[in-house]
């Protein structure tokens, strides 16, 4: 199984990041290995625990549907999406914010740089 981790600092707040990150209409601007959804997308607003939404990711070159259950939505810092797929976290930094997304096995807390 692929998995993907990456993390960088990004000189926006952690408000900027969160119009931006959960919401899922806004994925193929900045989400590389999306390719679209099956069904009904919900709006940023109507995100909570328990939303369901289903997404095509292609990796390697192959198209694969991903089911989603969001099971933390913390406004502004977490969404969390696991099943062995990545978690999306969002933590301030030095000068912005890093967004980052590791596998939900691998759960941490965020911090701040010194």
């Amino acid at each position: 199984m692929s998995e993907l981790h990456s993390s960088i600092d990004l000189p926006y707040s952690i408000d900027k990041l969160w119009s931006v990150l959960p919401d899922l209409n806004k994925y193929d601007e900045w989400m590389t290995i999306h390719t679209g959804f099956k069904g009904d997308v919900p709006a940023i607003e109507d995100i909570k625990v328990g939303t369901k939404f289903s997404e095509i990711v292609t990796l390697m070159g192959m198209a694969n549907t991903v089911e989603w259950t969001v099971q933390e939505f913390t406004r502004p810092t977490r969404c969390c999406r696991p099943s062995g797929v990545p978690s999306s976290w969002a933590a301030p930094a030095w000068r912005g914010s890093r967004p980052s997304s590791s596998p939900a096995s691998k759960r941490s807390t965020p911090t701040t740089p010194a």
